[in-house]
Protein backbone atom coordinates (compact mmCIF):
# COMPACT_ATOMS: atom_id res chain seq x y z
CA UNK A 1 0.00 0.00 0.00
CA UNK A 2 1.46 3.38 -1.00
CA UNK A 3 1.66 6.40 1.29
CA UNK A 4 -1.17 8.24 -0.44
CA UNK A 5 -3.62 5.37 0.06
CA UNK A 6 -2.52 5.08 3.69
CA UNK A 7 -3.27 8.77 4.14
CA UNK A 8 -6.72 8.32 2.65
CA UNK A 9 -7.46 5.49 5.07
CA UNK A 10 -6.21 7.57 8.01
CA UNK A 11 -8.32 10.59 7.16
CA UNK A 12 -11.37 8.38 6.63
CA UNK A 13 -10.80 6.91 10.09
CA UNK A 14 -10.47 10.37 11.66
CA UNK A 15 -13.71 11.74 10.24
CA UNK A 16 -15.92 8.65 10.10
CA UNK A 17 -17.82 9.56 13.27
CA UNK A 18 -18.32 13.14 12.14
CA UNK A 19 -19.52 11.87 8.76
CA UNK A 20 -22.02 9.60 10.50
CA UNK A 21 -23.57 12.48 12.43
CA UNK A 22 -23.66 14.64 9.30
CA UNK A 23 -25.41 11.74 7.52
CA UNK A 24 -28.04 11.52 10.25
CA UNK A 25 -28.53 15.31 10.12
CA UNK A 26 -28.99 15.17 6.35
CA UNK A 27 -31.68 12.49 6.74
CA UNK A 28 -33.58 14.75 9.15
CA UNK A 29 -33.17 17.67 6.74
CA UNK A 30 -34.58 15.65 3.83
CA UNK A 31 -37.44 14.49 6.04
CA UNK A 32 -38.29 18.08 6.97
CA UNK A 33 -37.99 19.13 3.34
CA UNK A 34 -40.50 16.47 2.29
CA UNK A 35 -43.08 17.74 4.79
CA UNK A 36 -43.50 21.15 3.21
CA UNK A 37 -42.82 22.91 -0.06
CA UNK A 38 -40.73 26.05 -0.22
CA UNK A 39 -40.68 28.50 -3.09
CA UNK A 40 -37.92 30.45 -4.78
CA UNK A 41 -35.45 32.84 -3.18
CA UNK A 42 -35.46 36.42 -4.44
CA UNK A 43 -32.26 38.46 -4.15
CA UNK A 44 -30.45 41.44 -5.61
CA UNK A 45 -27.18 41.51 -7.48
CA UNK A 46 -25.72 44.68 -9.01
CA UNK A 47 -29.04 46.47 -8.26
CA UNK A 48 -30.98 43.89 -10.27
CA UNK A 49 -33.55 41.47 -8.81
CA UNK A 50 -33.28 37.75 -9.51
CA UNK A 51 -34.93 34.60 -8.22
CA UNK A 52 -33.41 31.15 -7.79
CA UNK A 53 -34.50 27.73 -6.57
CA UNK A 54 -33.19 26.73 -3.12
CA UNK A 55 -31.02 24.05 -4.75
CA UNK A 56 -29.23 26.69 -6.87
CA UNK A 57 -31.00 25.92 -10.14
CA UNK A 58 -33.20 28.07 -12.34
CA UNK A 59 -31.70 31.52 -11.78
CA UNK A 60 -34.06 34.05 -13.39
CA UNK A 61 -33.65 37.80 -13.90
CA UNK A 62 -36.79 39.80 -13.07
CA UNK A 63 -35.76 43.46 -13.41
CA UNK A 64 -33.63 44.96 -16.19
CA UNK A 65 -29.94 45.64 -15.73
CA UNK A 66 -28.04 48.50 -17.35
CA UNK A 67 -31.25 50.48 -17.86
CA UNK A 68 -30.72 53.18 -15.27
CA UNK A 69 -32.85 51.36 -12.68
CA UNK A 70 -31.39 50.46 -9.30
CA UNK A 71 -33.60 47.85 -7.64
CA UNK A 72 -33.20 46.61 -4.06
CA UNK A 73 -34.86 44.73 -1.20
CA UNK A 74 -37.43 42.44 -2.85
CA UNK A 75 -40.25 41.14 -0.62
CA UNK A 76 -42.60 38.28 -1.59
CA UNK A 77 -46.33 38.67 -1.03
CA UNK A 78 -47.88 36.05 1.31
CA UNK A 79 -49.45 34.15 -1.60
CA UNK A 80 -46.17 34.10 -3.55
CA UNK A 81 -47.63 35.83 -6.61
CA UNK A 82 -46.10 39.32 -6.25
CA UNK A 83 -42.86 41.00 -5.22
CA UNK A 84 -42.61 44.48 -3.71
CA UNK A 85 -39.26 46.26 -4.03
CA UNK A 86 -37.51 49.63 -3.95
CA UNK A 87 -36.34 51.35 -7.12
CA UNK A 88 -34.13 54.38 -7.76
CA UNK A 89 -33.63 55.75 -11.29
CA UNK A 90 -31.55 58.46 -12.92
CA UNK A 91 -34.69 60.60 -12.91
CA UNK A 92 -35.72 59.73 -9.34
CA UNK A 93 -32.78 60.07 -6.95
CA UNK A 94 -34.65 58.69 -3.92
CA UNK A 95 -36.07 55.15 -3.94
CA UNK A 96 -39.78 54.54 -4.41
CA UNK A 97 -41.73 51.32 -3.86
CA UNK A 98 -42.92 49.20 -6.77
CA UNK A 99 -44.84 45.93 -7.02
CA UNK A 100 -44.46 43.36 -9.80
CA UNK A 101 -45.70 39.87 -10.60
CA UNK A 102 -43.56 36.89 -9.63
CA UNK A 103 -42.30 36.58 -13.22
CA UNK A 104 -41.17 40.26 -13.28
CA UNK A 105 -44.10 41.52 -15.34
CA UNK A 106 -46.37 44.49 -14.59
CA UNK A 107 -43.87 46.57 -12.60
CA UNK A 108 -46.03 49.24 -10.97
CA UNK A 109 -44.99 52.18 -8.82
CA UNK A 110 -47.17 52.59 -5.68
CA UNK A 111 -45.45 55.46 -3.80
CA UNK A 112 -44.81 58.94 -5.15
CA UNK A 113 -42.72 61.04 -2.83
CA UNK A 114 -39.71 63.31 -3.14
CA UNK A 115 -38.19 61.57 -0.13
CA UNK A 116 -36.96 58.00 0.25
CA UNK A 117 -39.57 55.17 0.41
CA UNK A 118 -38.04 51.70 0.72
CA UNK A 119 -37.84 48.35 2.60
CA UNK A 120 -41.37 47.05 1.93
CA UNK A 121 -42.73 44.25 4.16
CA UNK A 122 -46.09 42.57 3.49
CA UNK A 123 -48.72 42.01 6.15
CA UNK A 124 -49.59 38.28 6.50
CA UNK A 125 -53.00 38.80 4.88
CA UNK A 126 -51.45 40.58 1.89
CA UNK A 127 -53.58 43.70 2.24
CA UNK A 128 -50.92 46.11 3.54
CA UNK A 129 -47.24 46.93 3.31
CA UNK A 130 -45.02 48.33 6.04
CA UNK A 131 -42.16 50.43 4.69
CA UNK A 132 -39.50 52.99 5.63
CA UNK A 133 -39.61 56.65 4.63
CA UNK A 134 -37.69 59.78 5.58
CA UNK A 135 -40.43 62.12 4.28
CA UNK A 136 -40.75 63.68 7.75
CA UNK A 137 -37.05 64.36 8.22
CA UNK A 138 -35.64 61.00 9.36
CA UNK A 139 -36.23 57.29 8.82
CA UNK A 140 -39.58 56.20 10.23
CA UNK A 141 -41.82 53.17 9.68
CA UNK A 142 -45.08 53.67 7.78
CA UNK A 143 -47.85 51.39 6.62
CA UNK A 144 -50.06 51.58 3.51
CA UNK A 145 -52.57 49.50 1.60
CA UNK A 146 -51.15 47.11 -0.98
CA UNK A 147 -52.13 49.51 -3.79
CA UNK A 148 -50.22 52.41 -2.14
CA UNK A 149 -53.21 54.17 -0.64
CA UNK A 150 -53.75 55.28 2.97
CA UNK A 151 -50.10 55.84 3.91
CA UNK A 152 -49.86 56.18 7.69
CA UNK A 153 -46.91 56.82 9.98
CA UNK A 154 -46.37 54.23 12.76
CA UNK A 155 -43.22 55.45 14.54
CA UNK A 156 -42.38 58.94 15.69
CA UNK A 157 -38.81 59.17 16.83
CA UNK A 158 -35.95 61.62 16.39
CA UNK A 159 -33.53 58.85 15.42
CA UNK A 160 -33.62 55.99 12.89
CA UNK A 161 -36.37 53.33 12.64
CA UNK A 162 -36.07 50.85 9.77
CA UNK A 163 -36.03 47.12 8.76
CA UNK A 164 -39.76 46.45 9.39
CA UNK A 165 -40.75 42.77 9.51
CA UNK A 166 -44.36 41.76 10.09
CA UNK A 167 -45.02 38.87 12.52
CA UNK A 168 -46.79 35.82 11.00
CA UNK A 169 -49.95 36.49 13.03
CA UNK A 170 -50.05 40.13 11.89
CA UNK A 171 -50.17 41.60 15.41
CA UNK A 172 -46.58 42.87 15.68
CA UNK A 173 -43.78 44.40 13.63
CA UNK A 174 -40.12 43.82 14.42
CA UNK A 175 -37.73 46.57 13.38
CA UNK A 176 -34.27 48.11 13.87
CA UNK A 177 -33.78 51.44 15.64
CA UNK A 178 -31.20 53.76 17.17
CA UNK A 179 -33.83 55.38 19.42
CA UNK A 180 -31.93 54.50 22.62
CA UNK A 181 -28.83 56.28 21.32
CA UNK A 182 -30.14 59.77 20.51
CA UNK A 183 -27.80 61.87 18.41
CA UNK A 184 -25.33 59.02 17.96
CA UNK A 185 -22.28 59.96 15.88
CA UNK A 186 -19.31 58.08 14.46
CA UNK A 187 -20.20 54.50 13.59
CA UNK A 188 -23.98 54.87 13.78
CA UNK A 189 -24.41 51.12 13.25
CA UNK A 190 -23.17 50.53 16.79
CA UNK A 191 -26.50 51.97 17.94
CA UNK A 192 -28.63 49.53 15.90
CA UNK A 193 -30.84 47.37 18.13
CA UNK A 194 -33.79 45.10 17.34
CA UNK A 195 -37.22 46.07 18.69
CA UNK A 196 -40.79 44.84 18.34
CA UNK A 197 -44.01 46.89 18.48
CA UNK A 198 -47.71 46.33 17.98
CA UNK A 199 -48.85 46.54 14.36
CA UNK A 200 -50.38 49.96 15.08
CA UNK A 201 -47.02 51.32 16.30
CA UNK A 202 -47.78 51.19 20.03
CA UNK A 203 -45.78 49.53 22.81
CA UNK A 204 -42.26 49.35 21.31
CA UNK A 205 -40.06 46.88 23.22
CA UNK A 206 -36.30 46.53 22.86
CA UNK A 207 -35.14 42.92 22.30
CA UNK A 208 -31.36 43.24 21.94
CA UNK A 209 -28.93 45.12 24.13
CA UNK A 210 -25.48 45.15 22.67
CA UNK A 211 -22.62 47.59 22.04
CA UNK A 212 -22.42 46.52 18.38
CA UNK A 213 -24.91 46.43 15.51
CA UNK A 214 -28.01 44.17 15.77
CA UNK A 215 -30.34 44.56 12.79
CA UNK A 216 -32.41 42.97 10.01
CA UNK A 217 -34.99 40.92 11.97
CA UNK A 218 -36.69 37.97 10.24
CA UNK A 219 -39.58 36.07 11.89
CA UNK A 220 -39.77 32.29 11.92
CA UNK A 221 -42.99 31.07 10.25
CA UNK A 222 -44.47 30.00 13.60
CA UNK A 223 -43.71 33.40 15.14
CA UNK A 224 -41.73 31.99 18.08
CA UNK A 225 -38.24 33.09 16.97
CA UNK A 226 -36.50 35.95 15.21
CA UNK A 227 -33.31 35.69 13.16
CA UNK A 228 -31.15 38.80 12.88
CA UNK A 229 -27.65 39.96 11.94
CA UNK A 230 -25.25 40.93 14.72
CA UNK A 231 -21.69 42.28 14.82
CA UNK A 232 -21.17 41.55 18.53
CA UNK A 233 -18.38 39.08 17.64
CA UNK A 234 -16.43 41.52 15.47
CA UNK A 235 -17.98 40.68 12.06
CA UNK A 236 -21.51 40.14 10.68
CA UNK A 237 -23.03 36.89 11.99
CA UNK A 238 -26.52 35.40 12.01
CA UNK A 239 -28.17 35.01 15.42
CA UNK A 240 -31.60 33.74 16.42
CA UNK A 241 -33.55 34.57 19.55
CA UNK A 242 -36.96 33.87 21.03
CA UNK A 243 -39.64 36.36 20.09
CA UNK A 244 -39.29 38.02 23.50
CA UNK A 245 -35.54 38.55 23.00
CA UNK A 246 -34.35 35.69 25.21
CA UNK A 247 -31.87 32.93 24.31
CA UNK A 248 -29.82 34.81 21.70
CA UNK A 249 -27.48 32.31 19.98
CA UNK A 250 -25.14 32.31 17.00
CA UNK A 251 -26.93 29.94 14.60
CA UNK A 252 -23.93 29.44 12.28
CA UNK A 253 -21.71 28.43 15.23
CA UNK A 254 -18.84 30.43 13.75
CA UNK A 255 -17.12 33.64 14.80
CA UNK A 256 -14.64 33.78 11.90
CA UNK A 257 -16.83 33.07 8.83
CA UNK A 258 -19.26 35.94 8.24
CA UNK A 259 -23.02 35.61 7.66
CA UNK A 260 -25.71 38.22 6.93
CA UNK A 261 -29.20 38.72 5.46
CA UNK A 262 -30.97 35.91 7.39
CA UNK A 263 -34.27 34.75 5.89
CA UNK A 264 -36.39 31.82 7.13
CA UNK A 265 -37.72 29.21 4.74
CA UNK A 266 -41.55 29.12 4.62
CA UNK A 267 -41.65 25.74 6.42
CA UNK A 268 -39.24 26.91 9.14
CA UNK A 269 -36.72 24.14 8.52
CA UNK A 270 -33.92 26.30 7.13
CA UNK A 271 -32.46 29.78 7.08
CA UNK A 272 -30.91 31.39 4.00
CA UNK A 273 -28.01 33.80 4.49
CA UNK A 274 -25.18 35.42 2.57
CA UNK A 275 -21.43 35.20 3.17
CA UNK A 276 -18.23 36.30 1.44
CA UNK A 277 -15.61 34.44 3.49
CA UNK A 278 -17.35 31.09 2.98
CA UNK A 279 -17.36 31.85 -0.75
CA UNK A 280 -13.68 32.76 -0.80
CA UNK A 281 -14.42 36.32 -1.88
CA UNK A 282 -13.11 39.59 -0.49
CA UNK A 283 -16.03 41.85 -1.37
CA UNK A 284 -18.89 39.80 -2.90
CA UNK A 285 -21.34 37.43 -1.24
CA UNK A 286 -22.93 34.12 -2.20
CA UNK A 287 -26.11 32.56 -0.81
CA UNK A 288 -25.99 29.68 1.67
CA UNK A 289 -28.59 27.62 3.54
CA UNK A 290 -28.42 26.25 7.07
CA UNK A 291 -30.80 24.00 8.99
CA UNK A 292 -32.69 25.79 11.76
CA UNK A 293 -30.69 23.80 14.34
CA UNK A 294 -27.38 25.10 12.94
CA UNK A 295 -26.44 21.96 11.00
CA UNK A 296 -25.81 21.24 7.32
CA UNK A 297 -24.58 24.49 5.77
CA UNK A 298 -24.91 24.23 1.98
CA UNK A 299 -24.04 26.68 -0.79
CA UNK A 300 -26.74 27.86 -3.21
CA UNK A 301 -24.89 30.24 -5.55
CA UNK A 302 -21.35 29.99 -6.88
CA UNK A 303 -20.61 33.09 -8.90
CA UNK A 304 -18.71 36.33 -9.07
CA UNK A 305 -21.93 38.27 -8.49
CA UNK A 306 -22.74 39.94 -5.17
CA UNK A 307 -26.00 38.54 -3.76
CA UNK A 308 -27.93 40.38 -1.03
CA UNK A 309 -31.44 41.27 0.19
CA UNK A 310 -32.87 37.75 0.46
CA UNK A 311 -36.60 37.00 0.48
CA UNK A 312 -38.10 33.49 0.35
CA UNK A 313 -41.29 32.84 -1.61
CA UNK A 314 -43.99 31.41 0.69
CA UNK A 315 -45.27 28.82 -1.80
CA UNK A 316 -44.93 27.60 -5.36
CA UNK A 317 -48.35 28.92 -6.30
CA UNK A 318 -46.86 31.65 -8.48
CA UNK A 319 -46.60 31.10 -12.25
CA UNK A 320 -43.24 29.78 -13.28
CA UNK A 321 -41.16 32.69 -14.62
CA UNK A 322 -39.84 32.55 -18.14
CA UNK A 323 -36.05 32.89 -17.84
CA UNK A 324 -34.63 35.96 -19.50
CA UNK A 325 -31.00 36.25 -20.59
CA UNK A 326 -28.89 36.29 -17.42
CA UNK A 327 -25.17 36.25 -16.71
CA UNK A 328 -25.25 32.55 -15.83
CA UNK A 329 -22.24 31.64 -13.69
CA UNK A 330 -19.61 29.73 -15.61
CA UNK A 331 -18.04 26.56 -14.21
CA UNK A 332 -15.12 27.14 -11.88
CA UNK A 333 -11.94 26.52 -13.90
CA UNK A 334 -9.56 23.81 -12.73
CA UNK A 335 -5.84 24.56 -12.61
CA UNK A 336 -2.72 22.77 -11.41
CA UNK A 337 0.35 23.35 -9.29
CA UNK A 338 3.13 20.95 -10.29
CA UNK A 339 6.89 20.52 -10.24
CA UNK A 340 9.75 18.20 -9.36
CA UNK A 341 11.87 17.63 -6.26
CA UNK A 342 15.45 16.68 -7.03
CA UNK A 343 18.76 16.24 -5.22
CA UNK A 344 21.89 18.28 -5.93
CA UNK A 345 22.67 16.13 -8.98
CA UNK A 346 19.25 16.60 -10.51
CA UNK A 347 17.97 13.13 -9.62
CA UNK A 348 14.35 12.96 -8.50
CA UNK A 349 13.59 12.28 -4.82
CA UNK A 350 10.64 9.92 -4.35
CA UNK A 351 8.09 9.85 -1.50
CA UNK A 352 8.49 13.50 -0.52
CA UNK A 353 5.28 14.61 1.17
CA UNK A 354 4.05 17.75 -0.61
CA UNK A 355 1.53 20.10 1.04
CA UNK A 356 -0.54 22.68 -0.83
CA UNK A 357 -1.97 25.31 1.53
CA UNK A 358 -4.78 27.59 0.33
CA UNK A 359 -6.15 30.58 2.21
CA UNK A 360 -9.67 29.38 1.35
CA UNK A 361 -9.71 25.59 0.96
CA UNK A 362 -7.08 24.52 3.50
CA UNK A 363 -4.54 21.78 2.85
CA UNK A 364 -4.00 19.11 0.20
CA UNK A 365 -1.33 16.39 0.38
CA UNK A 366 0.35 14.33 -2.30
CA UNK A 367 3.69 12.50 -2.70
CA UNK A 368 6.41 12.71 -5.31
CA UNK A 369 6.76 9.79 -7.70
CA UNK A 370 9.99 7.95 -8.53
CA UNK A 371 11.10 10.83 -10.73
CA UNK A 372 10.39 13.41 -8.02
CA UNK A 373 7.33 14.75 -9.82
CA UNK A 374 4.06 15.80 -8.24
CA UNK A 375 0.87 17.62 -9.20
CA UNK A 376 -2.02 19.29 -7.36
CA UNK A 377 -5.35 20.36 -8.82
CA UNK A 378 -7.08 23.46 -7.45
CA UNK A 379 -10.20 25.48 -8.28
CA UNK A 380 -9.24 28.66 -10.10
CA UNK A 381 -10.79 31.96 -9.08
CA UNK A 382 -11.23 30.94 -5.44
CA UNK A 383 -7.96 31.20 -3.53
CA UNK A 384 -5.95 34.38 -3.12
CA UNK A 385 -2.81 32.58 -1.99
CA UNK A 386 -1.32 29.11 -2.51
CA UNK A 387 1.85 27.82 -0.83
CA UNK A 388 3.63 24.58 -1.72
CA UNK A 389 5.91 22.96 0.87
CA UNK A 390 7.96 19.73 0.62
CA UNK A 391 8.74 17.67 3.72
CA UNK A 392 10.69 14.45 4.27
CA UNK A 393 12.46 13.27 7.39
CA UNK A 394 16.24 13.61 7.10
CA UNK A 395 16.10 16.24 4.34
CA UNK A 396 16.27 20.00 4.05
CA UNK A 397 14.71 21.67 1.01
CA UNK A 398 15.48 24.82 -0.89
CA UNK A 399 13.45 26.88 -1.04
CA UNK A 400 11.55 25.98 2.11
CA UNK A 401 8.26 26.88 0.42
CA UNK A 402 7.02 28.54 -2.77
CA UNK A 403 3.97 30.81 -2.73
CA UNK A 404 1.63 32.25 -5.33
CA UNK A 405 -0.29 35.32 -4.15
CA UNK A 406 -2.83 37.57 -5.88
CA UNK A 407 -4.78 40.62 -4.70
CA UNK A 408 -7.83 39.18 -6.49
CA UNK A 409 -7.88 35.41 -7.04
CA UNK A 410 -5.53 32.85 -8.54
CA UNK A 411 -6.10 30.82 -11.68
CA UNK A 412 -3.96 29.10 -14.27
CA UNK A 413 -1.26 26.47 -13.97
CA UNK A 414 1.63 27.15 -11.60
CA UNK A 415 5.07 25.52 -11.29
CA UNK A 416 7.08 25.01 -8.10
CA UNK A 417 10.25 22.88 -7.98
CA UNK A 418 12.62 22.20 -5.09
CA UNK A 419 16.08 20.82 -4.31
CA UNK A 420 16.54 18.48 -1.35
CA UNK A 421 19.75 17.69 0.53
CA UNK A 422 20.31 15.25 3.39
CA UNK A 423 20.25 16.98 6.77
CA UNK A 424 20.37 15.76 10.36
CA UNK A 425 18.66 18.85 11.78
CA UNK A 426 15.63 20.90 10.76
CA UNK A 427 16.53 23.96 8.64
CA UNK A 428 16.09 27.41 10.15
CA UNK A 429 12.73 28.96 9.35
CA UNK A 430 10.93 25.69 8.62
CA UNK A 431 7.24 26.39 9.30
CA UNK A 432 4.93 23.65 10.60
CA UNK A 433 1.68 23.09 8.69
CA UNK A 434 -1.51 22.17 10.53
CA UNK A 435 -3.73 19.93 8.42
CA UNK A 436 -7.35 20.76 7.68
CA UNK A 437 -10.42 18.83 6.69
CA UNK A 438 -10.99 18.47 2.97
CA UNK A 439 -11.80 21.76 1.20
CA UNK A 440 -12.03 23.56 4.50
CA UNK A 441 -10.11 25.70 6.98
CA UNK A 442 -11.47 23.52 9.81
CA UNK A 443 -8.71 21.72 11.70
CA UNK A 444 -8.13 18.00 11.20
CA UNK A 445 -8.32 17.31 14.92
CA UNK A 446 -9.75 14.83 17.42
CA UNK A 447 -10.42 14.57 21.12
CA UNK A 448 -7.26 12.71 22.16
CA UNK A 449 -9.18 10.24 24.35
CA UNK A 450 -12.70 9.93 22.98
CA UNK A 451 -11.43 10.17 19.35
CA UNK A 452 -14.40 12.29 18.31
CA UNK A 453 -14.33 15.45 16.25
CA UNK A 454 -15.36 19.02 17.07
CA UNK A 455 -17.01 20.88 18.68
CA UNK A 456 -14.81 20.11 21.69
CA UNK A 457 -16.05 20.65 25.24
CA UNK A 458 -13.55 22.36 27.51
CA UNK A 459 -14.06 19.76 30.24
CA UNK A 460 -15.37 16.22 30.38
CA UNK A 461 -15.74 13.31 32.80
CA UNK A 462 -14.33 10.59 30.55
CA UNK A 463 -10.89 11.89 29.63
CA UNK A 464 -8.93 10.01 32.31
CA UNK A 465 -7.28 13.18 33.63
CA UNK A 466 -7.35 14.57 37.15
CA UNK A 467 -8.36 18.03 35.95
CA UNK A 468 -11.03 16.66 33.53
CA UNK A 469 -9.84 19.10 30.87
CA UNK A 470 -10.15 18.18 27.21
CA UNK A 471 -7.00 17.40 25.21
CA UNK A 472 -7.10 17.83 21.45
CA UNK A 473 -4.86 16.07 18.91
CA UNK A 474 -3.80 18.20 15.96
CA UNK A 475 -2.16 16.62 12.92
CA UNK A 476 0.80 18.50 11.51
CA UNK A 477 3.45 18.20 8.80
CA UNK A 478 6.83 19.82 8.23
CA UNK A 479 7.65 19.66 11.93
CA UNK A 480 10.82 17.91 13.16
CA UNK A 481 12.80 18.19 16.38
CA UNK A 482 16.56 18.61 16.31
CA UNK A 483 19.06 16.59 18.29
CA UNK A 484 18.48 17.07 22.02
CA UNK A 485 15.26 19.07 21.49
CA UNK A 486 12.01 18.25 23.28
CA UNK A 487 8.42 19.31 22.74
CA UNK A 488 9.18 22.38 24.84
CA UNK A 489 10.31 24.15 21.65
CA UNK A 490 6.70 23.90 20.39
CA UNK A 491 4.13 26.43 21.55
CA UNK A 492 0.45 26.68 20.62
CA UNK A 493 -2.17 29.37 20.87
CA UNK A 494 -5.81 30.09 20.09
CA UNK A 495 -7.21 33.40 18.87
CA UNK A 496 -10.88 34.35 19.11
CA UNK A 497 -12.85 36.63 16.77
CA UNK A 498 -11.98 39.72 18.83
CA UNK A 499 -8.25 39.11 18.51
CA UNK A 500 -7.75 37.86 22.05
CA UNK A 501 -4.97 35.27 22.21
CA UNK A 502 -4.92 32.36 24.67
CA UNK A 503 -1.98 29.95 25.12
CA UNK A 504 -2.58 26.23 24.62
CA UNK A 505 -0.44 23.90 26.71
CA UNK A 506 1.46 21.42 24.52
CA UNK A 507 1.58 18.05 26.28
CA UNK A 508 2.78 15.66 23.56
CA UNK A 509 4.56 15.59 20.22
CA UNK A 510 5.36 12.53 18.14
CA UNK A 511 4.98 10.74 14.82
CA UNK A 512 1.70 9.00 14.00
CA UNK A 513 2.49 5.24 14.03
CA UNK A 514 3.27 3.89 10.53
CA UNK A 515 3.15 7.43 9.12
CA UNK A 516 6.55 8.94 9.86
CA UNK A 517 5.85 12.02 7.77
CA UNK A 518 2.70 12.81 9.79
CA UNK A 519 3.06 14.23 13.31
CA UNK A 520 0.64 14.61 16.19
CA UNK A 521 0.56 17.48 18.69
CA UNK A 522 -1.70 17.20 21.74
CA UNK A 523 -2.75 20.40 23.53
CA UNK A 524 -4.90 21.13 26.58
CA UNK A 525 -7.81 23.51 26.06
CA UNK A 526 -7.96 26.51 28.46
CA UNK A 527 -11.09 27.61 30.30
CA UNK A 528 -10.92 31.08 28.69
CA UNK A 529 -12.13 29.89 25.27
CA UNK A 530 -15.25 28.10 26.56
CA UNK A 531 -17.66 30.71 25.18
CA UNK A 532 -15.80 31.51 21.96
CA UNK A 533 -17.80 29.06 19.77
CA UNK A 534 -14.71 28.74 17.59
CA UNK A 535 -11.11 29.89 17.60
CA UNK A 536 -8.16 29.88 15.22
CA UNK A 537 -5.36 27.68 16.48
CA UNK A 538 -1.70 27.81 15.43
CA UNK A 539 1.69 26.34 16.39
CA UNK A 540 5.07 28.01 16.66
CA UNK A 541 8.47 26.29 16.58
CA UNK A 542 11.71 28.21 17.15
CA UNK A 543 9.91 31.47 16.37
CA UNK A 544 8.27 30.27 13.13
CA UNK A 545 4.47 30.10 13.13
CA UNK A 546 2.19 27.70 11.30
CA UNK A 547 -1.00 28.41 9.40
CA UNK A 548 -4.16 29.06 11.44
CA UNK A 549 -6.94 26.46 11.53
CA UNK A 550 -10.50 26.81 12.81
CA UNK A 551 -11.49 24.80 15.89
CA UNK A 552 -15.05 24.72 17.21
CA UNK A 553 -15.50 24.59 20.98
CA UNK A 554 -18.39 24.55 23.43
CA UNK A 555 -18.74 25.23 27.18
Amino acid sequence: MNAASKLARLICLLIVLAAFFCFVASIEWRRAEAQATNGRIAFTSDSTIYTINPDGSGITQLTPSGSGNFDRLPAWSPDGTKIAFGRTTFQISAPEIYVMNADGSNQTRITTNSASDRQPSWSPDGTRLAFVSNRDGNDEIYVMNADGSNQTRLTNNADFDFDPAWSPDGTRIAFTSTRDFPGITGNIANGFEVYVMNADGTNPVRLTNNSASDSGPSWSPDGTRIAFASQRDGLPLVYIMNANGSNQINITQSTTLDSSDPEWSPDGSRIAFTSYKRAGQTSSDDIFLINADGSNITRVTNSSFDEHDLSWQPALSAPTPTPSPTPTPSPTPSSTVSGVVTDATGKGIADVAMVLLSDVSGTQITFTDQSGGYVFTYAGGVSHSLFVTPTKSGYAFSPLSIGFVSSRSLSGNQTASFTGTPSSSPPAGQAPILLTQENSLQALALDSVAMISEPFPITGTYNFSADQRTRVSFFVMNLELGAGETSSVITAQAEDSLGQVFPLTVEYFGAVPNFGWLKQVIVKLPDQIANSIEVRASLSVRGTTSNKVIVKVKP
